[in-house]
């Protein structure tokens, strides 16, 4: 692709959309910045971009994104070492599946770091806007209200998750960590208002919960909610 040369890429502050499938296969291209004034990234924008080590996400509007399964504009960047992504501090919402992988590789990761900017304003992950894309660092900001369903499902290399102290009241959709095959060990914040179904489903070798919330205490090793007046005999494993 004669785009290749390009390195690295910054698209135009002003610019409001990226081309479906404008950089695809630039196999070449190292860093890309996506700026504030992009309202919508299109599906596939930097399919099979390979050799892409650091994404800067600066779209503080992009919230209305049309992608779904199969069209991340990040779709099939894995590589051996992965892109190391930032968010920037003035993004509120990650969209849908915006850096969602097609499918997982056991030996190749899309994303090698995902990190936000100091004094980041964040508030929701939306669903399986990670997922697959075998995160090895994940640095959540305090600012975060939501993840989203399937947020980051299907990471396998990190074995141990804290979920921060935010500054707001945190909801955890269903899914948003399942299938984290390595996963040992979690850390349960006192932020957490809400966990649904399986949020942490699938993760055979996890053996150590601990919580500081009160509304979610670990009895055998379950993560039981308080506020529900049942049985303990009765109480739905959310691991399992």
């Amino acid at each position: 692709n004669t785009l290749e040369r390009f390195q690295p890429l910054t698209v135009s502050q002003g610019e409001d959309y990226v081309t479906k499938g404008a950089f695809a296969e630039c196999t070449k291209l190292q860093k890309v910045t996506i700026p504030e004034s992009v309202t919508d990234v299109g599906g596939l924008t930097f399919q099979k971009c390979t050799g892409l080590r650091d994404i800067e996400y600066r779209a503080i509007d992009a919230t209305d994104s049309k992608l779904e399964y199969g069209t991340s504009p990040f779709r099939d960047i894995a590589s051996a070492e992965g892109a190391n992504v930032i968010i920037g501090k003035d993004v509120r919402i990650i969209p849908d599946y915006l850096f969602n992988q097609y499918t997982s590789s056991s030996s190749k990761r899309a994303i090698n770091k995902l990190s936000w900017e100091e004094g980041a304003v964040c508030e929701r992950i939306n669903g399986n806007s990670f997922a697959r894309t075998r995160i090895k660092e994940l640095q959540l900001p305090n600012s975060i209200k939501e993840i989203g369903m399937y947020a980051f499902s299907e990471n396998s290399d990190i074995d141990t998750l804290i979920i921060p102290e935010t500054t707001s009241p945190l909801n955890i959709r269903t899914g948003a960590f399942k299938d984290w095959s390595k996963l040992k060990s979690v850390v349960v914040s006192s932020s957490v208002a809400q966990l649904e179904s399986e949020v942490f489903g699938g993760a055979a070798e996890l053996t150590t919960i601990t919580s500081n919330n009160d509304r979610y205490v670990v009895i055998e090793n379950s993560l039981v909610d308080e506020s529900q007046e049942i049985d303990l005999d009765l109480i739905c494993n959310l691991i399992a």
